[in-house]
C-alpha cells in the first residue's frame, strides 16, 4: 500500500490546534490509503482518492477537539461506523482514548476489523450489532457517541441516550442549518456547535438535560 493524500497532516493539525507530528501524520495516510483502495469497491465510500478520504471523512473529525470537556481519554463510541474513518482518525488521534466502532452491517464490521488489523491500531475495535441492542449491553458505558449521518435527529438521540455515561455527550456531526440537531428534541440540550473544514458540515455537542423530556 502506497501513500496517496497530499495533505500536510502537521499544518492541518495546527489549524485545529493540534500537534500532528511526522509519524502520526504517516499513519493518517496509511489510513485514508487504505479506505480510498479497499472501502470504495465495498461501497463504503464515495471517494476513489485518498486526498478526497482525508478530506470529507478524516479532517472534519478534527472541529471534535474544539468542543468543550472532550477528554482524549475514556471511552468513546462512533455508531454507525460505515467505512470507520470517523472513529479511526479518532483512534490514531488519541491513543488514550478506547473506541469502539458499531454498526448493524457484518460488511462494515468485518472492513473495519479487517482495517484496525491491517494498521494496527490497538486503542479500537469493530463490532456487528443493532443500535437497540447496542443500548441494552452497553448502558451507560461511553464518554462521547459520535455519528455522522446516522439518523434524524430524535431517532439518532435516542439510540445514543441509554449508551452515554452520566457526564458523557453525544458528538453529531450534522449539516449546518440542521435545525433538529440545532434545536434538539425535549430532553436533549446543544451546548456547543463547531464548523468543519467542510463547508456546510458542523459538529454538534448535545447533552441529556437536566429536565426529561416527555
Amino acid at each position: 500500500m502506497t501513500t496517496g493524500s497530499t495533505l500536510n497532516w502537521t499544518e492541518v493539525g495546527a489549524a485545529w490546534g493540534l500537534d500532528i507530528g511526522p509519524a502520526l501524520g504517516l499513519r493518517l495516510e496509511e489510513l485514508a490509503t487504505w479506505l480510498a483502495e479497499r472501502g470504495l469497491p465495498l461501497g463504503l465510500t464515495n471517494y476513489p482518492s485518498p486526498q478526497r478520504i482525508a478530506e470529507h471523512h478524516m479532517v472534519p473529525v478534527l472541529a471534535l477537539f474544539r468542543l468543550p470537556a472532550f477528554e482524549s481519554s475514556g471511552q468513546a463510541l462512533d455508531l454507525g461506523a460505515g467505512g470507520g474513518a470517523l472513529g479511526l482518525t479518532l483512534a490514531l488521534l488519541c491513543p488514550g482514548l478506547s473506541v469502539i466502532l458499531a454498526d448493524r452491517r457484518r460488511r462494515s464490521a468485518n472492513f473495519i476489523s479487517l482495517t484496525i488489523a491491517r494498521l494496527g491500531i490497538e486503542n479500537a475495535r469493530a463490532v456487528q450489532v443493532e443500535g437497540a441492542t447496542l443500548g441494552k449491553e452497553c448502558e451507560g458505558q461511553y464518554d462521547v457517541v459520535g455519528f455522522r449521518a446516522l439518523a434524524h435527529a430524535p431517532e439518532a438521540l435516542r439510540l445514543s441516550a441509554p449508551l452515554l455515561r452520566a457526564q458523557g455527550f453525544v458528538a453529531a456531526w450534522h449539516q449546518s442549518e440542521d435545525l433538529a440537531f440545532l434545536n434538539p428534541p425535549p430532553g436533549w440540550e446543544r451546548t456547543a456547535t463547531v464548523a468543519t473544514s467542510l463547508p456546510g458540515l458542523s459538529v454538534s455537542q448535545v447533552r441529556r438535560s437536566a429536565t426529561p423530556g416527555p
